[in-house]
């Protein structure tokens, strides 16, 4: 089991996500569906049941970019995740790194320009029938790297203290600014929070999907979490802020819960 779950954390966002579709599919088919009426239910019925395939949106420039950019530091910089194994902790020293790189605005406004006229090019080459026009976007022609940005190398009980210390810190600012709210306003996000973390059988946080990817989203406030597992509770990531509308950058990707 404890090798299923170390493979499963190497995989890539979007794999994760199929990897869990497909788990969920046999579960359902060994378990006998969630009642035993399901069973009674005709073959017309049980097809009709079956979830249908979701269309596949195309990923903004932004998105892919920030996902480039990740790959690009865990391959330049494989000193600064030394005993970091969990992915969600590899993000969150590689968000450190983005916000030290005075270039990381530069590199991002570079790679979406190649990645443009990769696109254009195939469009102009490509067929004008239906099915040229479904077919997947071209690989993007890769940038030249920018200088790796300098990382003391640490331990590995230095990197989880200063992850934690960065969390406890997250949470603080998070508590300060509820404080300055109505004490009613106040009195249901503690609410909310508390049923958050609890892992009951309470309906969770409402997910959306985005760009191919599961988030816990907040409506109140377009909070997302990146989904890593079946409750909010489980380890969910801070990613950013929805931005509905907004189909060139979808998420607006921050440190921190109010910022």
């Amino acid at each position: 089991m404890d090798q299923v779950i170390e493979m499963f954390e190497a995989l890539s966002f979007s794999e994760k996500v199929s990897a869990n579709e497909r788990i969920a599919a046999i579960i359902r088919k060994e378990g006998g569906g969630k009642t035993s009426k399901t069973s009674k239910k005709s073959k017309a019925e049980a097809k009709s049941d079956e979830p249908k395939e979701k269309t596949k949106r195309k990923c903004a420039p932004g998105t892919l970019a920030w996902q480039a950019y990740v790959k690009h530091v865990k391959a330049t910089q494989p000193d600064a995740f030394e005993g970091i194994k969990k992915e969600a902790e590899k993000l969150t020293v590689i968000k450190g790194i983005r916000a030290a790189d005075e270039g990381y605005d530069a590199w991002v406004a570079a790679w979406i320009a190649e990645y443009k006229a990769a696109e254009a090019s195939a469009s102009s080459s490509a067929s004008s029938d239906a099915e040229a026009e479904d077919a997947a976007a071209p690989e993007p022609v890769p940038v030249a790297p920018v200088a790796p940005v300098p990382v003391a190398k640490k331990t590995a009980a230095e990197k989880v203290a200063e992850l934690k210390a960065k969390k406890a810190a997250s949470a603080s600012a998070s508590d300060a600014k509820e404080a300055k709210t109505a004490a009613p306003v106040k009195e249901k996000k503690e609410k909310k929070s508390v049923k958050a973390v609890k892992k009951t059988e309470e309906p969770q946080m409402a997910q959306r999907e985005i760009d191919g990817i599961m988030y816990w989203h907040e409506p109140e406030t377009n909070a997302l979490w990146e989904v890593t597992g079946e409750n909010f509770a489980d380890g969910a990531v801070w990613t950013g802020y929805f931005q509905p509308g907004n189909e060139e950058e979808p998420i607006r990707l921050t440190d921190g819960l109010g910022q």
